[in-house]
């Protein structure tokens, strides 16, 4: 009996023992299975996973192997603001960063200023003498002209008699026999008249050999530039000195913008101006002030400014409107550049923790500048920050985690 108590209690052991054994290397099995495997997903779309090579049904990428073992990916699983995207996600998306540093930033208010001509390049075409609008060739202000085209044609009974008079003195210049001096004295008076009226040598001498007067005269540009102002129209009496049009080069422009006298007073002593158009965004102008005239609107001090702008490729034309910058103050702050500010429903930015894993974090924003933002809270000076490639990361995390940041305490 006591033999039988022995063996039996010795099989009941071993028996136990072999579901130990058992049960342990099921589930170091199951554990591979489920952690250690490779597996192959699309780079762009992570939600397309197999378990063989193959390519995305959805962009037709090829499928990239991955481990379910990885460390960092665990990690950032296990926070809900944290995303891993490795070395080739990161090169397709067009991961770059920047890092949080402290800059010195100007405060600047912004006003705003349009175009106008520079009126020291302002040419006047005026009529020599009364008359009708015949032609205009012209006919939109703003159009660009070249030097000596003609712009208007206008019918003058007087100048029709200025020249029958000028081909007479010509034609009787035989009749004064040894008074030659005399007969030229007259004949420089005609041609005078004519000249006057801003007939050109050539048209004087094309008049001498064809001996056919006209009542019309053509007004040409005296240079290149643009039609600012056009102050006649066809079939229009004009008197001796009106002015018929206005040309102006653009080489030169003029920004005008009004200031509070408080206003003026940082932007008088500002050596250079800064004058920026919605037309050309990455393009900056600088200025300087040449006229100011202040006026009282509504109680207040208002300064009517001039600011002169070089315009050597002509893209500044007048009426186009453009903002000055009046710097205010300076503050030395956390900055970073404005792509890497995410601004939907809260501003936030992508800070890269360690190579792969990025955080999405809500910040404070303060002043900002064409270029780049304060940062009053949510991150600290030296972090790593995504510059280049946050809508791409933003996407992903939706992706994966959904839409909602989680808020950090």
């Amino acid at each position: 009996g006591e033999d039988y108590k022995y063996i039996k209690k010795i099989l009941g052991y071993f028996l136990c023992l072999t579901l130990l054994i058992t049960c342990k290397d099921k589930n170091g099995h199951e554990g591979h299975g489920t952690e250690n495997e490779d597996y192959y997903t699309c780079p762009m779309h992570s939600s397309v996973t197999s378990d063989r090579p193959g390519v995305c049904p959805v962009c037709g990428m090829d499928l990239v192997k991955k481990s379910n073992g990885s460390g960092i990916a665990d990690e950032a699983g296990n926070h809900e603001n944290m995303l891993h995207i490795n070395e080739y996600q990161q090169r397709l998306a067009n991961i770059k960063t920047d890092t949080a540093r402290i800059k010195t930033m100007a405060l600047y208010n912004t006003v705003t200023g349009t175009v106008v001509p520079d009126e020291t390049e302002i040419n006047t075409i005026s009529a020599r003498a009364a008359g009708r609008i015949e032609k205009l060739f012209i006919r939109n202000p703003g159009e660009k002209i070249e030097k000596g085209v003609p712009l208007i044609q206008l019918y003058s009974e007087q100048l029709l008699a200025d020249e029958n008079d000028y081909l007479n003195t010509l034609k009787n210049r035989e009749k004064f026999g040894t008074q030659e001096k005399r007969i030229n004295e007259f004949i420089e008076a005609a041609r005078q008249k004519l000249v006057l009226w801003g007939l050109t040598d050539t048209q004087i001498l094309t008049l001498e050999k064809s001996n056919e007067v006209s009542p019309f005269i053509t007004f040409y540009s005296p240079v290149s530039g643009y039609i600012t102002q056009l102050k006649v129209r066809e079939g229009q009496y004009v008197n001796e000195g009106d002015i018929l049009a206005e040309v102006s080069g653009l080489e030169t422009v003029w920004v005008e913008a009004q200031f509070y006298q408080d206003e003026y007073l940082l932007v008088k002593n500002s050596p250079q101006i800064s004058v920026a158009f919605e037309a050309f965004p990455n393009e900056e102008y600088t200025g300087e002030i040449v006229f100011y005239n202040p006026s009282i609107q509504q109680n207040s001090k208002i300064n009517l400014v001039h600011i002169r702008i070089n315009n050597p490729k002509e893209k500044l034309k007048p009426e186009m409107m453009g903002y000055v910058q009046v710097k205010q103050s300076e503050v030395k702050t956390l900055t970073v550049p404005k792509s890497a500010i995410l601004s939907e429903k809260m501003r936030t930015i992508w800070v890269q923790i360690q190579p792969g894993m990025f955080e999405l974090r809500m910040v404070q924003t303060g002043i900002e500048n064409k270029h780049e933002v304060e940062i009053t809270e949510g991150i600290k000076e030296g972090e790593i920050i995504v510059v280049s490639g946050v809508y791409l990361l933003n996407s992903e995390f939706i992706l994966k985690k959904g839409n909602a940041i989680k808020h950090q305490h």
